[in-house]
């Protein structure tokens, strides 16, 4: 390869019948910390695993596997930046308080591994926009985006903020709805991966990015027995605080969707739901929430237009 360093392609499917067509791609950069050692500072290994389960659902995809380490740094300089995180400094912070820009990767040997393999069209399996820009500057075509949202925990929580804020990344900013759902069954770990999976592309239909969530204080909320996801948007500050009382919202339209969706699902018993003004919810609540029981059959966006904050809206089918 240009840089002398080895890389690796994981393929799913057979490469001479790719033609083509856009095929799904992960250039994952390398992270010892996360996808090896299990570090909970960011949503690297997660993100790993996550992409080969959306390529395996599609039957066919690559991952390409980077040797750029802590993004391009390497991996003693990584430690050094963790420390420095253990100091107040965030991940970019860190970088720069050692010499280093933002992020030193470069796109350019996994572009032509790519090309090696005979791959042109992409679906790129990404948040970070400056992944696509270095792709196409190589001659690739990467005709869409597959967003890769990873739950926000108490560990990660700042790192995520600091990729969307510092770094661009599209993450979920805007909050409109958190979701807690109570299954009929108890489902294997595939079934429960295709249920979320599901769930995202129904919220994919309506123009929404879908995040799931394991904070404590979620399953404080909903109980540990649900899957608890927020929906909304990826850049921050584009829904008005009181979008919710605003007749005939769109993005009202799009939440009664989903609902009415949701509520025809063999596999819910149940499901919950909190409304936000754009902000990130469980960091404003009340000590004390109400709660109110909702007709399964009552959730029409006219129906909905008198939700309110702080309220936990509850659906039993």
């Amino acid at each position: 390869m240009l840089d002398n360093s080895d890389h690796v392609a994981i393929v799913k499917g057979d490469v001479s019948k790719f033609g083509d067509r856009p095929i799904m791609v992960r250039v994952h950069s390398e992270c010892l910390t996360g996808d090896a050692l299990g570090s909970l500072r960011c949503d690297c290994r997660m993100q790993l695993q996550a992409a080969l389960k959306m390529i395996d659902a599609v039957g066919e995809g690559v991952v390409v596997y980077l040797r750029q380490e802590g993004r391009g740094i390497g991996l003693i300089n990584k430690l050094k930046a963790y420390t420095l995180q253990d100091k107040g400094f965030d991940t970019v912070e860190a970088n720069e308080k050692l010499g280093f820009p933002a992020d030193l990767r470069n796109y350019g040997v996994g572009a032509q591994i790519l090309n090696d393999l005979g791959i042109h069209n992409l679906r790129l399996i990404t948040n970070n926009p400056r992944k696509i820009a270095g792709l196409k500057g190589y001659g690739l075509d990467v005709v869409g985006r597959v967003p890769l949202l990873i739950e926000a925990t108490s560990f990660n929580m700042t790192y995520l903020n600091t990729k969307a804020a510092k770094l661009g990344h599209m993450l979920l900013q805007t909050y409109l709805l958190t979701v807690g759902i109570h299954w009929a069954d108890e489902a294997t770990e595939d079934e429960s991966y295709e249920r979320l999976e599901k769930l995202r592309h129904l919220a994919d239909t309506q123009h929404l990015l879908l995040q799931e969530e394991t904070r404590p204080v979620a399953t404080a909320i909903f109980g540990d027995s649900a899957l608890v996801v927020h929906l909304g948007l990826d850049q921050p500050n584009v829904a008005d605080a009181d979008w919710f009382t605003q007749t005939g919202h769109p993005y009202m339209g799009a939440i009664a969707h989903i609902l009415e969706d949701l509520r025809t699902w063999p596999q819910v018993a149940r499901f919950e739901f909190l409304i936000s003004p754009g902000t990130d919810p469980l960091k404003t609540l009340q000590i004390k929430l109400d709660r109110q029981d909702v007709e399964s059959n009552n959730l029409t966006q006219s129906a909905l237009n008198h939700l309110e904050t702080q309220r936990i809206y509850t659906v039993s089918l």
